[in-house]
């Protein structure tokens, strides 16, 4: 027991330099292109509203033009649409001849920085000649993208499913770090966990106490 203790904290010290790395990355980027900058940020506000079981989802109908920029500094417009359901892209539910494809994921699919036509599941669509159906929740976690998963699969029974990952959702994943990440998009804390074989909801704490407690701990 004491050599797989040795082992797994052995592990978590290698890993935590490239944690912080990552995090230390967001938060640049946070600052330089959201506060300074304000490049991601000049659009509408987060089109986002409160949800039950997810704590926060896509506007739903949601309909905006706006102006941003991007990296470079070079403005383009945007159009962002969502349906009903707070579904970026929403296709036939019985379409002839053609496959349906399911795809689920964060921000990058959320995708409030590109207008309609040009996401990239909308080119997969016309790449593939199929009938798309796309969510994306800001700052979402791997189990807010299973609940969306498990609650529209029926509905849709897609023929493919897409499940769109970014790096970090090792972060995102974490009760005890996510908040160093999300503290800009859920200032309540609150987002929903797996453990112990369900779903629970914890209010993640600032990243500054969770160092505080590694080293109180070691």
């Amino acid at each position: 027991m004491k050599t797989l203790l040795k082992s797994c904290w052995a592990i978590f010290r290698l890993s935590l330099p490239v944690t912080l790395l990552l995090l230390l990355g967001e938060i640049i980027f946070f600052v330089r292109f959201d506060l300074l900058e304000g490049g991601f940020r000049k659009g509408p506000p987060m089109p986002v509203v409160g949800d039950e079981t997810l704590v926060w989802k896509p506007e739903p109908q949601a309909d905006y033009e706006y102006t941003i920029r991007n990296m470079t500094g070079t403005a383009y417009p945007v159009r962002y649409t969502t349906q009903a359901n707070g579904f970026r892209q929403w296709g036939e539910l019985h379409p002839r001849n053609q496959k349906k494809i399911f795809i689920i994921g964060d921000s990058f699919t959320q995708a409030r920085h590109v207008s309609d036509d040009q996401t990239y599941f909308y080119h997969v669509g016309k790449k593939l000649n199929a009938q798309i159906f796309a969510f994306g929740g800001e700052a979402y976690n791997s189990v807010q993208e299973w609940m969306v998963l498990r609650e529209f699969l029926p509905v849709i029974q897609p023929d493919a499913i897409i499940w769109q990952f970014s790096e970090n959702d090792f972060l995102n994943n974490s009760c005890e770090i996510g908040y160093a990440i999300n503290f800009y998009h859920n200032p309540t804390g609150k987002q929903p966990f797996y453990r112990n074989g369900g779903i629970v909801y914890c209010r993640t704490e600032p990243f500054e106490h969770w160092l505080l407690e590694l080293k109180r701990t070691t």
